[in-house]
């Protein structure tokens, strides 16, 4: 998917609908959310028993082993080291996003730690991360990855590139649209778009064999009944 199919996603009119209706009846509205005391994440450098809770909400579970790990373990240790070298307060898109990307990087690298782990694959460490970096890693489950067609593993910097072309419009627009939903500012621009791309093809991808994406099945939907169907 090119940078002006990811805008039309962003402004098709069905989107702040989409918002509205997921985080008024859906249990991933809490991911960000759950634990945040006035807003923040009392814990950033440290996996916790509310980010493993967190990420059941959004349909997967950390496997019981991997869960003492990080808790109790070495694993957490290792990944709580990690996490403290990984700003909180750096949004995907911007110019200082682009080095804690890399290949070396300290986001990579706790990611590896976690896949590692039996029963944690890559979209299960993405949420982890996700839950405590969420204004710089993206959700990516395979709904998503059908609408937004990223190149194979490079979700990440692949975003990222989209989130600065043309200025960053596409960014300015995913907080737009943030606002048009009267959603809370620490729902974060690559949030909104993970969200949107989900409602948009939840119900196509998982009723049978998918047949693709294409943004002219999205139909307008006045209620959230009928996101729900």
């Amino acid at each position: 998917m090119d940078h002006r199919q990811l805008l039309a996603i962003v402004e098709h009119p069905s989107a702040p609908n989409a918002l509205r209706c997921y985080y008024d009846g859906w249990t991933g509205r809490r991911f960000e959310s759950l634990g945040l005391l006035d807003g923040a994440d009392p814990d950033p450098d440290e996996f916790t028993a509310v980010d493993i809770v967190a990420v059941s909400l959004l349909s997967v579970n950390v496997p019981a082993e991997a869960s003492i790990g990080l808790l109790e373990g070495d694993l957490g240790r290792r990944g709580a080291a990690l996490l403290r070298n990984i700003p909180t307060t750096v949004d995907l898109g911007t110019d200082d996003a682009g080095p804690l990307l890399s290949e070396t990087s300290e986001a990579t690298r706790v990611w590896k730690e976690l896949t590692e782990q039996r029963g944690i694959g890559s979209v299960i460490a993405g949420k982890l991360l996700a839950r405590k970096r969420p204004r710089l890693i993206p959700i990516y489950d395979a709904v998503v990855g059908c609408v937004l067609s990223p190149p194979q593993h490079e979700f990440w910097t692949w975003l990222h590139q989209q989130l600065q072309t043309d200025g960053g419009v596409l960014r300015d627009r995913l907080h737009k649209l943030r606002t048009d939903a009267d959603l809370p500012e620490h729902v974060s621009a690559i949030r909104v778009l993970d969200v949107v791309a989900w409602m948009f093809h939840r119900r196509a991808h998982i009723n049978g064999a998918c047949p693709g994406f294409d943004l002219a099945d999205v139909p307008l939907q006045p209620d959230c009944a009928a996101w729900r169907a």
